[in-house]
């Protein structure tokens, strides 16, 4: 009974170790370490929307604007986050949390114009307008209106306070609390054991010389020599200064070839994220005749069961890097992604920060460090309606801003998979960006098909289709060409008589 007693004592001192404690009071709020290289982009770059993180969500229903303020207040007032700034301290930059206070939610009539059109522009607008770290607040916050049942949310946060995840946890709550005060009730939704600076303060103590020393090794035989690897081929020369012009293309994957992936991915053993990731390899492959390939990826990097409904700044960044070399067959190359992005995962707590500044590549404010090219797939969540009478659905805007020269967003809803190449405008022409989607889909159909091809197969299979449907539009045009010409001289006949 006591050996068991000192055991059970054991587990929970383990337990209690495991769980992130809040921040010693006389401890200044450090930023963590994502945190910290936005800070000093924001320093070279001040007041940029680089880093603006955008929403628009439609409400359509008799909304009730004042409990829909009062439900962005409880948000705030629950989110240190939402309400903090950064300042330089002794030359190190801190977080300022300021005291909860209420925020008037701007209200935009458009019941006059034309509607969407505007909206759209609006919302573009106040994603794109700027932030100022020092002075805060980090969040904006419009409601436009279409008509007495039709409205639009446009949320916007810094990148250095928010992310993807985040967003989804705060349209969930913000479903939650609207649906509690519309109906006279009180928030349902429990107070957080721990703020985003306890995690900052936690995430830097917890990266000892140990910790650190195992997840480097790691990475720096993963990627060594990755900042040899060619630049990836550009419509337009590279400026100097890297830029975040960008526009999108966004397309769907048809549900018949989106429910053979599924199938594909099943009977290979691997999820859909690998199976696409390799699909786009390929792809790039295709594109630059360079077998080693590597792209960027996000991870939430929320294991721990504290941080799954917190709203901060949590993303980190994986490199993962495939050899394509050896005319590997697609299935063999499918196990390599397979391994490669379960490792990747398994230490993806190593702050990309502290992995650029170990590996030391070269710097250049052209281009981004290590990768250029992005690839993220994720499944849809459902969206909660905020209310019985209130239908929440996205509202689709081109934000014109590319954080990356090329990034491929996919994204899996019941119906098919969709997604999106964002891409930047001061390299790529849309011409080019439409040849990805046109031969990312190819691929797709070729690999279904037989995903025994190898890769030289595959690449030849995509020239030999992008060299007969130029072939074909050339006979197009030529055809219209004599067309036009006949028209002409059947004018002319008919003029002289």
């Amino acid at each position: 009974m006591l050996l068991l007693k000192a055991l059970q004592g054991d587990a929970v001192r383990a337990e209690a170790a495991r769980t992130i404690p809040k921040r010693p009071a006389d401890e200044p709020a450090l930023l963590s370490f994502a945190q910290r290289r936005l800070f000093f982009i924001d320093q070279l770059y001040p007041h940029s929307p680089a880093y603006n993180m955008p929403a628009a969500v439609r409400l359509r229903g008799p909304l009730q604007v004042h409990v829909l303020e009062q439900s962005f207040n409880e948000e705030i007032r629950r989110h240190e986050i939402l309400r903090t700034r950064f300042a330089l301290v002794s030359g190190e930059p801190v977080q300022v949390v300021s005291p909860a206070a209420p925020v008037s939610l701007s209200l935009v009539d458009l019941s006059e114009t034309e509607g969407e059109p505007v909206a759209r522009e609006l919302a573009k607008r106040e994603g794109r307008r700027p932030f100022d770290l020092a002075l805060g607040p980090l969040l904006h916050l419009s409601l436009l209106r279409l008509s007495d049942n039709d409205h639009i949310v446009v949320l916007t946060m810094h990148h250095i306070i928010t992310d993807a995840w985040s967003i989804d946890i705060f349209l969930r709550e913000l479903s939650v609390l609207y649906e509690s005060y519309a109906t006279a009730r009180q928030s349902p939704l429990p107070e957080l054991s721990i703020q985003y600076a306890d995690y900052a303060y936690w995430q830097r103590q917890r990266f000892d010389d140990t910790v650190l020393d195992r997840e480097l090794d790691y990475w720096k035989k993963q990627l060594d020599g990755v900042t040899a690897i060619p630049e990836l081929r550009t419509d337009l020369p590279r400026p100097a200064v890297q830029t975040y012009h960008g526009s999108q293309h966004i397309f769907s994957v048809d549900k018949e070839l989106s429910e053979q992936l599924h199938a594909l991915s099943r009977r290979s053993n691997v999820t859909p994220f690998m199976l696409l990731l390799a699909v786009f390899k390929v792809l790039l492959y295709c594109y630059t005749g360079h077998p080693d390939v590597v792209v960027g990826s996000p991870v939430d990097n929320r294991q721990r069961v504290e941080l799954e409904g917190m709203i901060g700044f949590f993303l980190n960044t994986l490199v993962l890097r495939t050899d394509l070399s050896g005319n590997p067959e697609f299935e063999h190359l499918l196990e390599l992604v397979r391994e490669m992005v379960l490792g990747a995962h398994a230490h993806q707590q190593l702050p990309f920060e502290t992995l650029v500044s170990s590996l030391q590549p070269d710097r250049n404010i052209g281009r981004t460090l290590l990768f250029q090219v992005w690839f993220l797939y994720q499944v849809a969540p459902p969206v909660a309606a905020p209310h019985a009478t209130i239908d929440m659905t996205g509202f689709p805007v081109d934000y014109e801003i590319s954080h990356n020269d090329l990034r491929l967003n996919l994204i899996e809803t019941p119906a098919e998979i969709s997604g999106a190449f964002e891409y930047n405008t001061d390299l790529f022409r849309a011409a080019t960006i439409q040849r990805f989607v046109r031969q990312f889909e190819m691929l797709a159909r070729l690999i279904v098909k037989d995903p025994g091809m190898r890769v030289n197969e595959l690449a030849g299979a995509l020239s030999q289709a992008e060299r007969e449907r130029q072939a074909e539009t050339q006979r197009q045009r030529k055809q219209a060409n004599l067309d036009r010409l006949s028209n002409v001289k059947r004018r002319a006949i008919a003029e002289v008589v």
